[in-house]
């Protein structure tokens, strides 16, 4: 950080303007803890724990979308993640942050918009600002909320002259946008939301990014099999999107990275992508590109732990054909190493043997291969083909 935050905001400006714009409602007194205000104390005296980074593909969502690059071996070139999962703070997504005097200059270099949410355990009127404060927050695509409890970071507390709480300062690309201390009218409180929509509204046209073209085209690459280009773009869409498809195009760009990951046999790496896609995005979960690409998981992880290989199973099944167990672990290895059409023909053949077999696995195998292949698939359309007219 090239200056403190304290020379970005005079902190005595904070408070001065708040009666003009907002009426708070009664707020508690900070006379009324253990805490002391220390005014002299700036931002730039405090101790600063830069990003950091890992080289593990299980720390995919570490850096932030403006600064790190993670490399997904094999995949090259890197692979950019901005910071929706996780942060420089504690946090469990991203969105929400836990602020402390060593992460609060690495979060406020970020750009976006962030809300600094000033709170403590024995606060009543936090206890009714704060979870509708995280609720609005999280609705608002592109917005995070750093919570400081001034009762542990007395020293952050005190830089910032926090005089009562709740307190709420708003930032942007930080820089001080509004603040309001109490809980305000709803009327107000309003006001203050569109404020931070207008914000966000203003930093998507900015970047100009059009996802849904981005997406389209990251698509053509990965079905043309350019998986480096498609994961180049996937990767930007998921760190610059801010629109009201917010959570889509989240959701479709990150299972595009798990598409292009899982396709360079990377599937331990993609574990980690598969787990934020399923917490974060559970609205998106049943929109198809994001329903294939969970399938395509479950169909390469369930080849993980084979231990047997193709030419094992193949001698097994050519001497007995009817060895249903080692013909449906076949199908699966085949699939695993990009041999779609082969896996088609060999569940066909299990669905012609017994087609009620491990309660229409077959069947249920080959609905998952042409979901991942897609609809106008070639082997999508006649693999379907076959299985009406062996099933029926």
């Amino acid at each position: 950080m090239t200056s403190s935050l304290i020379a970005r905001f005079p902190m005595r400006r904070l408070f001065s303007p708040l009666s003009q714009s907002f009426s708070p409602l009664p707020s508690s007194s900070l006379h009324s803890s253990p805490f002391s205000v220390t005014p002299s104390l700036s931002f730039s005296s405090l101790p600063s724990q830069p990003l950091s980074s890992s080289p593990s593909p299980l720390s995919l969502l570490t850096p932030n979308k403006h600064s790190s690059l993670l490399s997904i071996p094999p995949l090259s070139p890197l692979l950019a993640f901005p910071s929706r999962f996780s942060s420089s703070s504690s946090s469990s997504d991203g969105v929400v942050l836990d602020i402390t005097s060593q992460n609060i200059n690495g979060v406020m270099q970020e750009k976006g918009v962030l809300v600094l949410y000033c709170t403590a355990e024995w606060c009543g009127p936090c206890k009714k600002l704060g979870p509708k404060l995280e609720e609005d927050v999280r609705a608002l695509p592109g917005v995070r909320l750093g919570k400081i409890d001034i009762d542990k970071e007395q020293q952050l507390a005190g830089a910032m002259r926090i005089q009562s709480i709740p307190a709420v300062f708003a930032f942007n690309d930080g820089k001080l946008i509004n603040s309001f201390v109490g809980v305000p009218p709803d009327e107000k409180y309003q006001e203050f939301l569109a404020g931070l929509r207008e914000h966000t509204a203003a930093e998507t046209s900015e970047t100009g990014i059009n996802a849904e073209q981005m997406l389209k085209e990251a698509d053509e690459n990965l079905e043309s099999g350019n998986v480096e280009e498609a994961a180049k773009i996937y990767s930007e869409v998921f760190g610059n999107y801010d629109s009201k498809d917010d959570d889509l195009f989240g959701a479709l760009s990150l299972s595009g990275l798990i598409q292009c990951i899982i396709k360079q046999g990377e599937v331990e790496a993609a574990k980690t992508l598969v787990s934020n896609l399923k917490s974060k995005y559970k609205g998106c979960l049943e929109h198809p590109s994001v329903h294939a690409a969970l399938s395509s998981f479950d169909l390469m992880s369930s080849t993980s732990s084979s231990s047997h290989t193709i030419e094992e199973l193949e001698a097994v099944v050519s001497e007995n054909p009817n060895k249903m167990e080692e013909k449906f672990e076949l199908a699966k290895l085949y699939f695993a190493s990009n041999r779609p059409e082969e896996s088609i023909k060999t569940l066909i053949d299990m669905v012609k043997r017994d087609k009620h077999w491990q309660e229409n696995a077959a069947k249920e195998q080959l609905l998952k291969i042409f979901e991942v292949l897609g609809p106008t698939h070639a082997l999508t359309i006649s693999g379907r083909q076959k299985l009406t007219s062996v099933w029926f």
